[in-house]
């Protein structure tokens, strides 16, 4: 059985120490969304010129694309005994059935939590 990680976590919160100990231990590739669209763009794969046409515009990579180049990076055979995603890019959920799947009410409910947060602040 695959052992898929998720980190979630602010930044200073120890996501990237835990995430070297994580991968070394289970013996698990750090999937990182970012180094794999650069990955991508360097390569000049199709995909990665889809990405950079965005980037040049200064627009947001499309989460359907970003879905299916880690899909990819996903099938490849470093990743069968599973990965971690250090950054909590929560467009990567671990899911019996593919190892991966949108993720748009997940961050829909910490948008939401992030708001009443934010409200309670004020």
């Amino acid at each position: 059985m695959a052992l898929d990680l998720v980190l979630l976590g602010p930044p200073g919160s120890g996501k990237g120490t835990q995430a070297v100990r994580l991968t070394e231990h289970y013996r698990i590739p750090a999937i990182a969304t970012g180094d794999i669209l650069r990955a991508q763009v360097e390569a000049g794969t199709p995909q990665g010129q889809r990405v950079r046409s965005y980037l040049d515009r200064g627009e947001l990579v499309p989460d359907q694309l970003v879905v299916d180049i880690i899909r990819h990076r996903l099938s490849e055979p470093d990743t069968e005994a599973g990965f971690l995603d250090a950054e909590g890019d929560l467009r990567l959920a671990p899911d019996i059935g593919s190892k991966l799947r949108t993720a748009r009410n997940v961050r829909e409910v910490l948008r939401q939590i992030r708001q009443a947060e934010n409200e309670r602040e004020e």
